[in-house]
């Protein structure tokens, strides 16, 4: 009569298969992620968390230390933000004089911008313009981060003669070098373009009109605002998207029907759309910016690897995340503290379960599959938990070589 604990070698094969596919799954998802931290694009669990819903949504979305991504339009954190990276880039690769001071003019530019040297002709005025004139460098300048207006060039071109043949030697050579400075003043550096962006933008930082009600038919007047006005309303993408926040936060702490779920998963993908909207042309920017500055490297420069990033809340999360799946998947391919490793994974698994847990009362999580109380993650931290509970290691893997070495010794 068979032993009923006896466990049938079909079934030793199968579970110790079953060990090493989760392995493998592990491992390829960490090796990929990290492979994706050297490039223009790495991967970040930030989107995975800021999306999180159900009982834990806020615990899990203040892990990324900013759910809403409002940091990246506030543009005295994202200065602060490109300093430290700028800091770390020349650290990292070893700048020398002249990278340094071609990756200050990319980020921040020149303190002003001059034409090459000539003599001014007489008679010329520059008042009410930017422009200054150096009499002793014979240098005609502005100031970058306050560019001359068309305004300005205009008044300049105006005092010459209309046809090029009318022109002195010295009047040809002025009008050279301001067609040169138009040139030059269109030309910003990366936070002149980010101040542009946040500052100066009304479609992101908002038109402000005083909103004026009338008794009976309820009429709006909306006009500018005057320093008298107390009514004010600010019209723009960031403000809208404010509001939109508000509204899905209110309604979510409300909803209980299934219709009400669907409305709020289609508010959450407006939301997600204006973000982009807001978000995407900065993101698209320091993109640039990087990219730039990399072509400033030599090969040996560049072979040192990416600039290590900042230690953010969201970047600890990611770091975490992949030498987790590295370090788990490499212990239970090689059956290497496969119990300990196979309760890790599971705490792990059950971790992503509860960002987006599919329970009664929590919006579905978007996509072609439907889930109730158990998903992938749930079957497969239970897999693991029985991986566990059973010696897989001893069956195939280093714990069998560790355990006959201790055997051997001990006997």
């Amino acid at each position: 009569m068979r032993a009923p604990y006896r466990i049938p070698t079909i079934a030793i094969l199968l579970i110790v298969l079953l060990r090493l596919s989760i392995g493998w799954q592990f491992l390829y998802e960490g090796l990929w992620k990290l492979d994706s931290m050297s490039t223009t694009t790495p991967w970040t669990a930030a989107g995975f968390l800021n999306n999180a819903q159900g009982p834990f949504r806020e615990q899990f979305r203040q892990m990324t230390g900013d759910p809403n991504e409002l940091n990246w339009v506030d543009y005295e954190k994202m200065e602060a933000k490109w300093n430290g990276w700028a800091e770390r880039f020349k650290r990292h690769y070893g700048l020398n004089e002249k990278q340094i001071a071609e990756l200050d003019e990319l980020l921040v530019g020149p303190e002003r911008k001059n034409s090459r040297q000539f003599k001014m002709p007489e008679g010329i005025s520059l008042d009410k313009t930017t422009f200054e004139y150096d009499e002793e460098k014979q240098i005609l300048s502005f100031p970058a981060w306050e560019p001359p207006t068309p305004t300005d060039f205009a008044r300049l071109f105006q005092q010459l003669p209309d046809e090029p043949e009318n022109m002195s030697p010295e009047e040809m050579k002025l009008f050279d070098e301001l067609e040169r400075l138009q040139d030059l003043a269109v030309r910003l550096s990366y936070k002149q373009k980010l101040a542009g962006m946040l500052k100066g933008d009304p479609g992101v930082t908002g038109v402000v009109f005083i909103q004026e009600e009338e008794t009976g038919d309820r009429r709006f007047e909306m006009r500018p605002q005057t320093q008298d006005d107390e009514n004010i309303v600010k019209v723009g993408d960031k403000e809208v998207y404010l509001e939109m926040l508000a509204d899905y936060d209110n309604k979510l702490k409300t909803a209980d029907q299934d219709f009400e779920f669907d409305h709020l998963q289609t508010l959450w993908g407006k939301i997600q759309e204006q973000k982009n909207t807001l978000v995407g042309p900065v993101k698209d920017l320091e993109k640039e910016l990087k990219e730039d500055a990399r072509k400033l490297l030599t090969y040996e420069q560049i072979a040192r690897g990416p600039v290590p990033v900042e230690r953010t809340k969201i970047n600890q999360v990611n770091q975490l995340t992949i030498w987790s799946l590295l370090i788990l998947g490499v212990c239970l391919i090689a059956g290497f503290a496969t119990r300990i490793a196979a309760v890790a994974g599971a705490g792990m698994l059950m971790s992503f379960y509860l960002v987006w847990p599919p329970w009664p009362g929590v919006p579905e999580a978007p996509g072609p599959e439907h889930a109730l109380w158990v998903n992938k993650n749930s079957i497969e931290a239970v897999a693991l938990l029985a991986i566990a509970l059973l010696p897989t290691g001893r069956w195939f893997g280093v714990d069998a070589l560790l355990g006959a070495l201790f055997w051997r010794k001990k006997k």
